[in-house]
């Protein structure tokens, strides 16, 4: 009896020791999987949940007692739950030990406060005879996707930047050609006054085509730019009249200026551009009427706000914020907003370039710009601006400026492949009394040079099709004339940062300045003086 009954201590002693080690090792494995940050969930064949780790409770947002026995359909929004069905259906009968999906998939997490995100999860199944389990790791990826969106959106940017470069380097050559010849017919047809009439119809809606190529070359951040130190307050004030002239007496146009505004170095035109743009905006989204409020402030921006906005870089920056108490936007038109061409107006009442210039402008400007919208709350734009170090000139201050072109009798060498931009440029400086001599390339104007000393200013185009563009012609030009006078221009925006040739010269530095296309008879005459009569130049 002492050996049967020692026998049966034994083995009841050994049934204790082996379901303490299975409850050690199960409070292991459930250690384990509270440790891991992705959420992990076992479900049985029917898709009730059986196991929901501290990782599943954080990202679902439910208490465990919630979940455990429930559906697993209660974390997939209703419209993907077949589809989920269907996939675990196929991954069942596929014999694979284990699969991932995605996004693609039709991923997609449904957390406690019916909110969504994207997510990947590995499945993968246990065969226990008569029953079998699956087991899920899910990772919500919407940090990832957002950091995937923020490295796309600037190269998506650029790239629609430099096609909206190339497009506009040749449109604006064809406006020179009809903006020259219309102001040649202009004076000399002064005494018609109806055929004047019609002349200045063709100027004026020549004029628009200018002003949207602006707009257009603004969409990237690569056009040069003419800055200078501003005080906003001041610069502001003087748009106010002009906004509050541009919006429906419904809207009540309010400032809100910081006193002591660190100043800015900022290219005015494109300030002014910018602020008018987003005042429009505000008043297309207050059809009904509404406030309009510009705001002013000092800020210094740290790391904590820079988590918060990864466009952002810490320091001191003056804001600059346009407010409206209008419609608002949803998610989808703000993650489309700055993009070129993308508007909500209808047909023919918004060319959509209105925004990616002022995003194009404040990225020129080393700065970054926030929006904060709520449907049927309004929206905020917020621009912050590096703080300039330098004192900004009295906003009242006047410039002295000629009244007449200032006119030459030097002689100066015109290059450019577009023969009507080349009988433009001759007859306007032929006017201003200069002798010109032209040339079709680079390799034309070069053997020009060698034969003739009495050239005095290289008047070039940048952007020539062959490997002799404007640039290099300019620096050649210099090696063998030091005193040579240069004065380059063009139509194309990125044409300053092209370093392709290794040169290592900045051709800004290198001529007088630079003149844009398309230019008028007084933009010309200024600029080609002025490169003539700078020292440095």
């Amino acid at each position: 009896m002492r050996a049967i009954k020692y026998a049966g201590e034994e083995a009841i002693l050994g049934s204790f020791q082996d379901i303490t080690e299975r409850k050690q090792l199960e409070a292991r494995f459930a250690e384990i999987l509270n440790i891991a940050p992705d959420a992990i969930i076992a479900t049985d064949e029917s898709g009730n949940i059986l196991t929901f780790n501290k990782g599943a409770l954080d990202t679902f947002g439910y208490r465990e007692d919630e979940v455990l026995g429930q559906s697993i359909d209660m974390l997939i929004p209703e419209r993907f739950r077949d589809r989920h069905s269907q996939n675990m259906t196929k991954f069942g009968a596929s014999g694979e030990e284990s699969r991932k999906m995605s996004e693609r998939d039709g991923i997609i997490g449904l957390r406690k406060d019916d909110s969504e995100f994207p997510a990947e999860v590995t499945v993968s199944s246990l065969d226990l005879g008569e029953e079998r389990l699956f087991n899920v790791i899910l990772r919500d990826v919407t940090e990832r996707k957002q950091l995937e969106e923020q490295i796309r959106r600037p190269q998506k940017m650029d790239a629609i930047g430099q096609l909206a470069s190339g497009i506009a380097h040749d449109f604006n050559n064809i406006l020179g050609i009809i903006m020259g010849f219309t102001e040649i017919v202009q004076r000399r047809i002064n005494e018609d006054p109806e055929l004047n009439q019609y002349l200045e119809l063709v100027a004026n809606a020549t004029m628009r085509g200018a002003e949207l190529t602006k707009k257009l070359l603004s969409s990237t951040a690569n056009r040069p730019s003419e800055t200078e130190p501003t005080a906003v307050n001041e610069f502001i004030a003087q748009l106010t009249d002009l906004i509050a002239k541009s919006v429906t007496p419904a809207i009540s146009v309010e400032d809100r200026h910081a006193v002591d505004l660190w100043p800015v170095e900022v290219d005015q035109g494109d300030l002014g551009d910018a602020l008018i743009n987003l005042s429009l905006n505000a008043r297309d989204a207050m059809p009904e009427g509404g406030t309009l409020a510009l705001e002013s402030a000092n800020k210094v921006l740290d790391d904590k706000h820079v988590d918060g906005n990864p466009s952002a870089t810490a320091g001191e920056f003056v804001m600059i914020s346009v407010s409206d108490t209008g419609s608002g936007m949803t998610e989808e038109v703000k993650d489309k907003l700055f993009e070129p061409f993308f508007t909500t107006k209808g047909v023919g009442k918004g060319s959509g370039l209105g925004l990616s210039m002022v995003y194009g402008f404040v990225e020129r400007s080393g700065g970054h710009i926030e929006v904060y919208s709520e449907l049927g709350a309004g929206t905020t734009f917020r621009i912050y601006l590096p703080r300039a170090y330098v004192m900004a000139p009295d906003a009242e201050a006047g410039s002295d400026q000629q009244i007449n072109p200032p006119r030459g009798n030097e002689t100066i060498l015109i290059v450019d492949d577009e023969e009507d931009l080349l009988n433009v440029a001759v007859l306007h400086l032929e006017s201003l009394g200069y002798k010109t001599l032209t040339a079709n390339n680079g390799c034309q104007a070069l053997d020009i040079l060698r034969d003739r000393e009495d050239i005095d200013l290289l008047f070039c185009d940048v952007i020539m099709p062959s490997e002799l563009d404007g640039r290099r012609t300019a620096l050649m030009a210099r090696e063998r004339r030091p005193t040579l006078k240069v004065l380059l221009i063009s139509g194309f925006a990125g044409q300053y940062q092209d370093d392709a040739h290794g040169e290592g010269q900045d051709p800004s530095r290198l001529a007088g300045g630079h003149l844009s296309k398309p230019y008028n008879h007084e933009e010309l005459a200024f600029a080609v003086r002025r490169a003539l009569d700078d020292d440095q130049n």
